[in-house]
Formats: structure tokens, C-alpha cells, sequence
């Protein structure tokens, strides 16, 4: 039994590094697919395991702009908040 613990946490951090490797390289401008996302959860598999892989993804959340609190900054001028400014391209 200890045995198959030992072999499961093996063949997790393999697949973690392994999802790191393959995402950096999707993550390559030019290179069709989804880079980034693959990197997070190689990144989810060995926070696990090391805690260098926990602070980094913890350091990914923190500047992620997915945040519920994340605001957009203040016109210095208006006092008020920036909106982003949508714009219709004519043909």
C-alpha cells in the first residue's frame, strides 16, 4: 500500500512538470493553444508537493486580474473611474 502512494506521487509530479513544459511552450507567441491555463494547473498538481510551486501560483492569483476586488484606476482629472472606451471599426 505504501508502495502505491509512493508510485501516485511520482506519476503526479511528473505530470505537473510534464503540463509546465508543454504549457510554456503553447504559451510561445505563434504557437496556437492555451499556454497559460495549462501552466496554471501543472503549477495546481505540484503546489502539492513544493512549496516553491505554492508560492507561484499563489504570486499568479495575486496579479491575475480576476480578482472580484480588482477595480479600474481613477481619472486623476474626473476623480471618477476609467471605463474602457469601446469603439465600433467601420468595414
Amino acid at each position: 500500500m505504501v508502495e502505491f502512494f509512493k508510485s501516485r506521487r511520482k506519476l503526479g509530479i511528473v505530470i505537473g512538470f510534464l503540463l509546465i513544459s508543454v504549457g510554456l511552450i503553447l504559451a510561445i507567441p505563434g504557437v496556437p493553444g492555451p499556454g497559460i491555463p495549462i501552466v496554471l494547473l501543472g503549477l495546481v498538481i505540484l503546489s502539492g508537493h513544493f512549496s516553491w510551486a505554492k508560492r507561484l501560483l499563489d504570486w499568479a492569483k495575486q496579479k491575475s486580474n480576476w480578482s472580484r476586488d480588482a477595480k479600474p484606476p481613477l481619472n486623476s482629472e474626473a476623480g471618477v473611474r476609467a471605463r474602457p472606451i469601446l469603439t465600433k471599426t467601420d468595414p
